[in-house]
């Protein structure tokens, strides 16, 4: 199946797919059903001017060639889990899991490997068009820190902050306001017909895992 230029109101359920706003295109050029790819730097600035991708705050100047930086706030989580025995704690996903809040100072916070840490991003992201993508900047990488377990892929429609789910290999010390990942928007293949609505949505702090619910 194809579509062309008149077809693009009633594609994605009614939502203009991106590549059309992004390129001007003949009436009769047929596109595949199935494209996608990751947008440059260059087409994630046009996407945020234009209103189809949102990150509040933003600037120029976190741009990479192909993704943008994100930074992180001084709020932070430390997981306590929910049990404990003589090697340490215990989590039962089933249960809520407690964590210990805290606030990254100024002169930093010293992180502790074998601990688990959840931070927020600085920045609201989301979009109704395109696929968020989350990973940590090379430069972390080399200094042993990842920035999540899972959940490297946001949903299409999530709108929020995001919680980094922060380890370390060494005792290593992070800063307020330091870059420490990347956002990419992925371009998605075929319709998008359901937007996120989660539990997650609209989260402003670092928000702990909330499993639980799917057992309810």
């Amino acid at each position: 199946m194809s579509f062309t230029h008149e077809d693009t109101t009633n594609y994605s359920s009614s939502i203009v797919h991106p590549l059309y706003l992004f390129k001007e295109l003949e009436e009769d050029t047929i596109l595949p059903e199935f494209f996608g790819g990751f947008l440059t730097g260059a087409a994630i600035d046009k996407g945020v001017k234009n209103g189809l991708i949102k990150i509040e705050p933003y600037t120029s100047d976190q741009l990479n060639p192909n993704s943008y930086n994100v930074t992180i706030g001084n709020e932070i989580l430390i997981c306590q889990g929910n049990d404990k025995n003589q090697d340490g704690i215990i989590i039962d996903i089933k249960r809520p899991i407690n964590y210990e809040k805290s606030i990254i100072p100024d002169e930093g916070m010293l992180l502790q490997p074998n601990n688990l840490y959840l931070i927020s991003t600085r920045e609201v992201i989301g979009s109704d068009y395109y696929i968020p993508m989350l990973t940590g900047r090379s430069s972390m990488g080399r200094a042993g820190i990842s920035v999540h377990q899972e959940a490297g892929f946001g949903d299409i429609g999530y709108y929020g902050k995001w919680t980094l789910q922060v380890t370390v290999t060494y005792p290593t010390i992070i800063y307020p306001n330091m870059t420490i990942a990347q956002m990419y928007m992925v371009v998605p293949s075929g319709d998008i017909g359901k937007l996120y609505n989660g539990k997650y949505q609209g989260s402003d702090t670092a928000r702990g895992s909330e499993s639980y619910k799917d057992f309810t």
